[in-house]
């Protein structure tokens, strides 16, 4: 199985053969169709994962394989250009954390036109610019391969 070590390799390879990871408070048994976050790098997984203990929260993270039509961020942008959607305020909301009723809500003008897109999110080392990837419904476009032993 290839993982994916970079925002611009996971562009170019096919969407059927490709790894990302996700982290979760809670133990998942399958995913739900409500829009989550990956990240398409292995040494973010790991930091998110510790994130999240030192914040004193359970942590489960998972290796995925993700399917689907997922944009690229240029490409995301030009999508919302033609919808007529201002990308980067979508982005400002996305990275705010919102609720699933408010992601949906923010979404929506992309579903039907891809399965997810790529955004400039932080970096979970330093809190600095990292990409992830916005999946819309991970119930269809997310299976889990494994759990992680961090």
């Amino acid at each position: 199985m290839k993982h994916i070590s970079t925002f611009e390799n996971f562009l170019y390879e096919s969407s059927f053969n490709n790894i990302a990871y996700h982290t979760s408070g809670t133990k998942i048994t399958s995913f739900k169709p409500a829009p989550i976050w990956v990240t398409a790098n292995p040494v973010f997984s790991k930091a998110y994962h510790s994130n999240a203990i030192d914040e004193g929260l359970e942590a489960y993270t998972y290796e995925v394989k993700v399917t689907g039509n997922m944009l690229s961020q240029d490409d995301a942008r030009k999508l919302a250009d033609v919808l007529g959607i201002n990308f980067d305020d979508i982005i400002d909301d996305l990275t705010a954390q919102p609720d699933v009723k408010e992601r949906i809500k923010l979404v929506k003008p992309f579903i039907g036109k891809c399965d997810g897109f790529f955004h400039w999110d932080y970096d979970p080392r330093d809190w600095g610019d990292g990409e992830s990837l916005l999946v819309f419904n991970p119930q269809k476009n997310l299976r889990i391969v494994k759990q992680m032993n961090y």
